[in-house]
């Protein structure tokens, strides 16, 4: 079936050219993409760099494809969730991509880590068909990044002024279905973090022999009572802006520009 086509047939398939090929792939969990393609552009102005990019089409039509200077390309891919992410990160491994970054927020598990605390994930646990099904027995499990990768994205973090940890979290796509017992046991289980879309690109990633890594923020500390639908993450914005955009700027750096 669709496991079966090839690099060459997926390309024919989804209109790109036989030669066509990617040096990276930015993925982000958010359910405000352009908040976080301006703040890529900003980031890219600033720099002075030549770039361009191209909305992808059809199949790939939450992709935003960026050249820069004209010499290599990579994609960029804001999400909610990990459906569309896991069709993406497919194909942009197979289009060549040689590493892959994820940026998001989560909520918090951990009662020892601040508001706003930067985790750099391990591994993180998903019961999910689109990181199981990408794994070797097809079972639930621990989907784990390339660890050279985070030792060098948690350095960067540090470098950028960021709070930050290394540690484990758990991939959950069922947000108003999740319970206190349910934050409590995967606290207890010693995850640092909830969110909905890193085991699927650790999970593809490792399936093509990707480097993966990413980068994760506590937006709402669950395990200490907080939402994001109380006043005081309403309040924070502006802090948190200023976390994304240490955020792109790192991952602009691991991927050339």
């Amino acid at each position: 079936m669709y496991h079966q086509y090839t690099p060459q047939e997926n390309k024919k398939t989804h209109g790109l050219p036989n030669d066509y090929s990617i040096s990276g792939i930015l993925t982000v969990g958010t359910y405000t993409p352009q908040k976080w393609i301006q703040i890529l552009d900003n980031h890219l102005d600033a720099k002075s760099l030549k770039y361009s990019k191209t909305p992808l089409q059809g199949f790939l039509r939450q992709i935003t494809q960026y050249c820069i200077e004209d010499e290599f390309k990579f994609w960029f891919m804001p999400t909610l969730g990990s459906a569309e992410l896991a069709s993406a990160v497919h194909l942009g491994c197979q289009c060549g991509s040689q590493q892959n970054i994820h940026l998001g927020s989560c909520g918090g598990l951990d009662p020892k880590l601040e508001d706003y605390t930067t985790i750099i994930p391990m591994a993180t646990y998903d019961s999910g068909t689109s990181a199981v099904m990408y794994s070797p027995d097809r079972q639930a499990g621990e989907f784990q990044s390339d660890p050279e990768l985070s030792k060098k994205l948690l350095k960067a973090a540090k470098a950028s002024d960021l709070n930050c940890v290394k540690g484990r979290i758990m991939t959950c796509q069922a947000m108003y279905a999740q319970t206190q017992k349910d934050i409590l046991n995967w606290s207890k289980q010693g995850y640092s973090g909830v969110e909905m879309e890193t085991a699927t690109l650790f999970a593809i990633s490792n399936h093509f022999n990707v480097p993966a890594g990413a980068l994760i923020y506590i937006t709402d500390n669950l395990v200490k009572g907080d939402t994001v639908f109380a006043q005081k993450h309403e309040s924070s914005s502006e802090f948190r802006h200023s976390i994304k955009k240490r955020f792109v700027a790192i991952a602009c750096e691991f991927l050339g520009c």
